[in-house]
């Protein structure tokens, strides 16, 4: 909590940034071994604790693609974030899917804390029978086939972790329209970061494998899921993420194989829903 009260703080005060920095490295350097120790050594009776440890550390690994990251100087231009950034938040989350597994101690444990409201989010079984809009239906079912294909070609089982990653990060969508589309909802309203990220902790090892090496079907499916993340860019712990993360993929991917990445305005929430444009 330290840490991301630093990170905020330096969000407030930009004048100050270096200051708030040096305490920001302070408390992170403690927090995110602690973090990694408990979740290897899980206990039931600090499951709930634990659980809503992940949350704040999911927070402020978002954090680092944001405009207000801390660590790697100015980035007003937006442009900093690399995809080494994108990657550590990969692997900083990885962890929290063996703690949710279905009806295991940790899961019910974490359920029956105090700290089950950090739950929220983590699954939403009344949108499976959401509609998605045909332009998502479209793009979704082009990068599981022509885009694959094409980048990995025989390679089976690549792609077979690709299209699990992309089965996903479709149900996550269907989530969010099914949540967006309700009448109380209000479009200009941030979002619950639990509903986007989940999906990190789910993809696979073989995956994570691939988006270490900078595998371009990976990134393509990454820069969908910061796509997404447009709906939380008015955060101030995830201002202009989206945009960072693109341009970030930009950087890595063969100008021929750009034809893949999302081309759309990323804080356009209509997009979100179907109604913007998508190559």
């Amino acid at each position: 909590m330290l840490a991301l009260s630093a990170v905020h703080l330096a969000s407030l005060r930009p004048l100050k940034r270096e200051y708030y920095n040096q305490y920001y490295q302070q408390h992170l350097n403690k927090a995110i071994p602690d973090y990694r120790r408990a979740i290897q050594n899980m206990k039931l009776e600090e499951s709930g604790q634990v659980f809503a440890m992940a949350t704040l550390v999911i927070i402020f690994t978002l954090a680092t693609v944001s405009d207000n990251a801390l660590g790697r100087g100015d980035t007003s231009e937006g442009t900093r974030s690399s995809v080494a950034d994108i990657v550590s938040i990969f692997t900083t989350v990885k962890g929290i899917t063996t703690m949710m597994a279905d009806d295991t101690p940790i899961r019910r444990g974490v359920l029956n804390s105090p700290y089950a409201v950090c739950t929220a989010g983590y699954e939403i079984p009344e949108a499976q029978n959401t509609e998605m809009p045909m332009a998502m239906q479209l793009r979704y079912q082009k990068l599981s086939t022509t885009c694959l294909n094409t980048l990995l070609p025989g390679k089976e089982s690549e792609i077979e972790a690709c299209r699990n990653a992309l089965d996903l990060l479709y149900k996550i969508h269907q989530e969010l329209i099914f949540m967006m589309s309700r009448q109380d909802y209000d479009l200009n309203a941030d979002i619950d970061p639990s509903y986007l990220v989940k999906w990190i902790a789910r993809v696979s090892a073989e995956f994570m494998t691939m988006l270490r090496q900078n595998d371009t079907a990976a990134l393509i499916i990454v820069g969908e899921f910061f796509t997404l993340m447009a709906l939380l860019d008015g955060t101030w712990f995830a201002k202009s993420i989206s945009v960072n993360a693109l341009n970030a993929i930009k950087k890595v991917i063969k100008p021929q194989e750009l034809c893949w990445l999302r081309t759309v305005c990323p804080e356009d929430k209509e997009m979100i829903l179907g109604c913007g444009k998508v190559r």
